[in-house]
């Protein structure tokens, strides 16, 4: 080993004992790190995002897709281009659940408005602002369409034509 690989190896060491030791500083955690939730906050979080919703507070934002708000959110409020977190309890239109991310602890992060997602779940954030809870019906149109999803060995996850509910709360926006 020559002298600049061991001074190398020696300052890693150091910068690793350093966090260790005294904790690594908040401007290198990530964003995700503060949106992990107890276990009892998942479960009071599950509560109000699976509360009774009825007809009537459902407005239809686009053809075929509703939008309830189950609780107004305080914070910031979303915009084209932002990184957002979001929790969320997806399930087909019998209650039949077929994902959480309070099942796996961690909300979903992706950038608003840029088909990272399907366009219902997007078209069901607009104006949403941290804290909110809302409930989003998905037509298949908006969703997964007449492909639906399958996993690689050809087990149907999401069926074809299905319409979707997500139950969603906005944990965190991070401005462009």
């Amino acid at each position: 080993m020559n002298l600049k690989t061991a001074i190398g190896v020696v300052a890693g060491i150091a910068v690793v004992a350093l966090f260790f030791w005294f904790g690594v500083p908040d401007s290198l955690q990530s964003s995700q790190q503060a949106s992990v939730l107890s276990s009892s906050e998942l479960a009071a979080l599950e509560s109000r995002l699976t509360s009774s919703v009825s007809d009537d507070q459902f407005v239809e934002a686009v053809p075929g897709l509703k939008i309830a708000t189950l609780v107004r959110g305080e914070g910031e409020e979303v915009a084209s281009g932002d990184m957002v977190a979001v929790h969320y309890i997806g399930t087909f239109i019998d209650g039949t659940e077929f994902d959480s991310s309070l099942k796996r602890g961690q909300p979903i992060e992706f950038q608003f408005n840029t088909q990272e997602i399907i366009p219902g779940f997007e078209q069901g954030m607009v104006g949403m602002r941290v804290g909110e809870y809302r409930r989003i019906i998905v037509p298949s149109e908006l969703g997964y369409g007449s492909t639906g999803v399958t996993s690689p060995d050809g087990t149907v996850i999401i069926p074809p034509d299905a319409t979707l509910v997500f139950d969603v709360a906005l944990v965190s926006v991070t401005k462009k």
